[in-house]
């Protein structure tokens, strides 16, 4: 079986556009861009993909904290 030059240069453009394009889905989720390039190793990106996919993201911690804090300014201004 032989690897050609064409399979090594694909499977390099796939790795490459993988991690750029999920590294802009982690850091709008709020995290760090480098966890995309766990993605390039196999057995980690299924364990990063289920991590991600299951804890909380820290812009929906920021979305909670700006939820309550607006409710709490409604619930003020409306009981003057």
């Amino acid at each position: 079986m032989h690897i050609t030059i064409k399979e090594v240069v694909a499977t390099i453009v796939q790795a490459v556009f993988t991690v750029v394009v999920f590294g802009n889905v982690f850091s709008k989720a709020g995290f760090s861009r480098w966890y995309s390039v766990l993605l390039a190793i196999p057995v980690a990106n299924l364990i990063v993909i289920m991590w991600f996919a299951f804890t909380e993201w820290p812009i929906e911690e920021e979305l909670l904290k700006l939820q309550l804090s607006d409710s709490r300014l409604t619930d003020s201004m409306s009981s003057r």
